[in-house]
């Protein structure tokens, strides 16, 4: 009969896949065929295997009790019991588990002792959670306890028990509402908003009418009761939630494979290829999200609510508890646009963020928020007021910035095209306006830069709305740049911005790319590429403009030391261009700066006994170097040279830092090939490299800078291994034979997309490749120039979100000039794409 039962499991199953594949049933509908199918092979053979044995039953629990299964999910139940236990029949559950998981389905089926149950719910919040989403399968209809703790006198103290326990799973899963519910592939089930804060919505709403579950405090217990109602006059939302999340589950596992429950970008592409879903599946499964997470905030944070206290200051009768507002009337307030936006823009003045009972009444009244004048007015003054990173995150989370500023709704749910946003594009934007914000009010500010933040604070406003607006264009297509600022400009318009300011969003929306592509992909101490940036920009308030927002933009793709080391090369590009607008490419600010730091250099290197050749070296510095280093890491790397002209080459390892990298540093002699033996070197010790900072020095001398990660603490874990490790560098790296050995090592490539430019240099012509990144990317690179017979005289290797962003400043080998001829430039990027 097992058998059979399975087999009757296994072609249902393959019944409802089929269904959802050619588009008969959707998310719901499939769930619970595949439900129905578990039940009707678990239920007979347990009834049959006791007779007519009474005073048992068999529960569906977790996400088989809610009928929410999906594609590979795990069928769990309970064979419960009163009195003697039933041996036949959990016998049999136990054979017929061991046969679901032959047939390759994960089931489990318990046996209890119903005695033991309510204390079991009343100790263990799972099993609490357990006992909430039960659905009797077979046996007696009349049995089984009920888990609402007993007596009432202690229901207080259990549901918040249970309140605290859900919070805890947030942190445990690393749950940031304001981050994971954009996520540009979400978990479709543990994520935020997914289907496992669906079903705590259930379980909320129910332990919440048990009697005498309220909180203590009268204000708590008002919301609560208010929240209880909103979910179930948002019944109807959360069923269309539930729908949209179960349907994208199922289609992950249709084309990527069963258990999946990440959407990734690849699993949506292949879902929109086979047909089974259109372009407009992320907006909505992100709209969905929301709700949840609306909801369930809205019932879980009346339980965890600390003590209120009055907060007059956010206006009559309006209280904080914690990091919360509440205004008296959520509902009222939620009403008026403008009124909710002061209000908003109040409590993050005193880092406060609105109570959830504000973002659930704000979600039920969304129909009743319009683009008007006053709300207008009052969202330019939010973005131009301190607490901008709090007001503009609770915002887009509300949905109130997508419904007020109605071109910003195309970016909700927009997935980014790339690896390197780890968020949707509405979500991206806001980001980057937070961090704008944070730069305008002093946090943060990288060296040099006071001059930007001061002029900036003078049009916080543009900025902050050119911020939210800067990727309008990634909705219709590249160069998102040029399809987005006219339309950026005109919202801008609309929202109330003088006619002038909204041509500024739109001429920063359209700009707002030239700074950080130019800073990694030209040589932005030459001359003639100043002069041409320069022509661009056209003004100093416009170059510091785009500073700002590009360092926000760059800060909100991610961390780490990609992104601090293009920092600093994009200060560098706008110090050159600003005092070219100030006063013409020549002897301006930035090149005096430099004439100073190369004297200052030079003197502490002289003062500190290094020898004449490398303070020759420290007076001419190269300008990029010294837009990386400050004077104290200059002095460091200046006694390494130094070294190298006792014992060359002169090699170091030594941490970079608190996050597990290292800094790998050569200096010694140039030559052809140098770059490719050392990258070479560092891949055949298993190290991955991370950045790299190429510099040839005057005199023949090269000082190359690697960060780099040493993937199961093999290589580098302590001071005597890493010398080792110096040591063997050294030697590799005069080894002309360390190529043929690197090819031997390197796995299966993926290929890499190269261009070349010679307008971003005078002499040298600049080679950008980009990849996935991966073991041994430099070493093929530079082995590939090197083979084609040209001289690195400076690079740009970054990493970003597992991509390599690498420039390289190429000449034909000793001093050859750039590279000209058209089958020459052909034959390169061949070599390049192939290596």
């Amino acid at each position: 009969m097992i058998r059979e039962a399975v087999e009757r499991l296994l072609s249902a199953r393959e019944a409802a896949i089929r269904d959802l594949a050619s588009g008969v049933a959707g998310g719901v509908r499939t769930a619970a065929a595949l439900a129905d199918a578990a039940d009707a092979c678990v239920a007979p053979v347990l009834a049959a295997a006791g007779g007519r044995e009474l005073g048992w039953s068999i529960w569906a629990v977790g996400s088989t009790g809610r009928r929410e299964l999906s594609i590979g999910s795990d069928l769990d139940y309970v064979l419960a019991w009163r009195g003697r236990e039933p041996a036949a029949r959990v016998a049999a559950a136990s054979e017929l588990a061991r046969a679901l998981w032959d047939a390759h389905v994960p089931a489990s089926i318990a046996a209890w002792d119903v005695a033991d149950v309510a204390s079991l719910a009343e100790k263990d919040d799972t099993i609490l959670a357990t006992l909430l989403d039960r659905r009797r399968v077979a046996g007696d209809p009349s049995f089984g306890p009920d888990p609402d703790p007993r007596p009432a006198a202690g229901v207080r103290a259990r549901v918040a028990r249970f309140a605290t326990f859900l919070a805890a799973q947030d942190r445990e899963r690393r749950l940031d509402p304001g981050l994971d519910l954009f996520a540009a592939e979400p978990d479709l089930k543990a994520g935020m908003g997914g289907l496992r804060d669906l079903a705590s919505i259930s379980w909320l709403a129910r332990a919440a009418r048990w009697p005498g579950a309220a909180p203590r405090s009268q204000a708590a217990a008002r919301r609560l009761a208010a929240a209880v109602r909103f979910a179930e006059t948002r019944s109807s939302a959360a069923a269309s939630a539930r729908e949209v999340i179960l349907g994208a589950r199922h289609l992950v596992g249709l084309v990527i494979g069963p258990r999946r429950d990440r959407l990734t970008r690849e699993a949506l592409a292949r879902i929109e290829e086979a047909g089974k879903a259109s372009a407009a599946l992320p907006r909505r499964l992100e709209v969905a999200r929301i709700e949840v997470a609306v909801q369930r905030a809205a019932l879980l944070g009346p339980l965890l609510e600390p003590r209120s206290r009055p907060e007059p200051a956010l206006g009559a009768g309006s209280t904080r508890s914690g990091t919360l507002a509440h205004p008296p009337d959520p509902a009222a307030l939620a009403a008026d646009a403008t009124a909710l936006l002061s209000f908003v823009a109040a409590a993050a003045r005193r880092g406060l963020h609105p109570g959830p009972e504000v973002a659930a009444a704000a979600r039920e009244c969304r129909h009743s928020v319009r683009p008007s004048p006053s709300a207008g007015q009052a969202l330019l003054d939010l973005l131009g007021s301190p607490g901008t990173p709090t007001a503009v995150g609770w915002l887009v989370e509300s949905g109130i910035l997508a419904d007020l500023l109605p071109a910003f709704r195309r970016l909700v749910g927009l997935v980014p095209g790339d690896e390197v946003h780890a968020f949707t594009v509405g979500r991206h934007s806001t980001l980057v306006a937070s961090a704008l914000a944070d730069l305008l009010d002093g946090f943060a500010v990288p060296r040099g830069c006071a001059p930007a933040v001061a002029s900036g604070a003078a049009m916080r406003t543009v900025l902050l709305l050119s911020a939210l607006l800067h990727d309008l264009g990634k909705s219709k297509g590249p160069p998102h740049e040029e399809t987005g600022a006219a339309e950026a400009a005109e919202a801008a318009r609309r929202l109330g911005l003088a006619q002038e300011d909204a041509a500024r969003v739109g001429d920063l929306c359209r700009l707002h790319m030239l700074l950080p592509r130019a800073s990694v992909t030209r040589d932005c101490d030459d001359p003639s590429v100043i002069r041409s940036l320069a022509a661009e920009v056209g003004s100093v308030d416009r170059a510091d403009a785009l500073l700002l927002l590009a360092i926000a933009d760059q800060r909100s793709l991610g961390s780490g030391a990609s992104i601090a080391f293009r920092e600093t090369l994009l200060v560098r590009a706008w110090r050159n261009v600003r005092d070219a607008i100030a006063g013409g490419v020549g002897p301006g600010t930035a090149e005096r700066d430099v004439a100073v730091r190369r004297a200052g250099i030079a003197d502490a290197a002289e003062a500190a006994g290094l020898p004449p050749a490398v303070v020759d070296i420290a007076r001419d510095l190269p300008p990029r170097y010294l837009a990386s280093f400050d004077d104290a890491e200059a002095a460091d790397h200046l006694a390494l040279v130094a070294e190298s002209l006792v014992r060359s080459p002169a090699v170091r390892f030594r941490p970079a830092g608190d996050d597990g990298t290292y800094e790998a540093a050569y200096a010694g002699r140039d030559d052809l090939g140098l770059l490719a033996r050392i990258s070479g070197a560092l891949f055949l010790m298993g190290l991955s490299i991370l950045e790299a900072r190429i510099f040839s020095l005057p005199g023949g001398a090269v000082l190359d800078l690697f960060r780099v990660s040493d993937p199961g603490r093999r290589t580098l874990p302590t001071g005597e291994a890493r010398s080792a490790a110096a040591a063997r560098l050294a030697a590799d790296a005069a080894d002309p034979d360390v190529g043929v050995r690197a090819r031997k090592r390197l796995a299966a490539r993926r290929a890499l997309v190269a261009d070349v430019d010679n307008t971003a240099s005078d002499r040298y012509t600049a080679i950008r490749v980009g990849g996935p990144d991966a073991p041994g990317l430099l070493w093929r690179v530079a082995d590939a120039l090197y083979r084609q017979g040209l001289d690195v005289g400076g690079a740009i290797v970054t990493t970003v979100a597992g991509e390599a962003r690498d420039t390289f400043f190429v000449e034909w080998g000793a001093g050859g000039g750039k590279l000209s001829d058209p089958e020459a430039i052909r034959r390169v990027l061949r070599a390049i794409s192939g290596a």
